[in-house]
């Protein structure tokens, strides 16, 4: 196993179009966010709302896979601009 490859379904990503996998592909990413990597999504339909992208990571989407938005709008976290600039995330 490659130490720089990080799979979400390692990380408790389902892949059946159903479930909610925002955590484990987030949990995914930012494991390989800390040293850098790929984060490897298998053949299904991952359901997701807002994931964060990290520097030094590669998503890498085999053949047959998608990355869903969710229909839910709970399932995504909203940004507010702080009066310094500064970004917060909110629910």
């Amino acid at each position: 196993m490659n130490p720089y490859e990080f799979h979400v379904t390692d990380f408790g990503a389902i892949g059946d179009g159903l479930a909610l996998d925002t955590a484990a592909v987030q949990a995914a990413i930012d494991a390989a966010g800390k040293q850098g990597g790929r984060v490897i999504v298998p053949p299904g339909t991952f359901k997701c709302g807002t994931i964060v992208l990290r520097s030094r990571v590669t998503l890498q989407l085999e053949q047959g896979a998608v990355i869903a938005g969710s229909t839910n709008l709970g399932d995504y976290i909203t940004r507010v601009w702080g009066h310094h600039g500064d970004i917060t995330l909110g629910t």
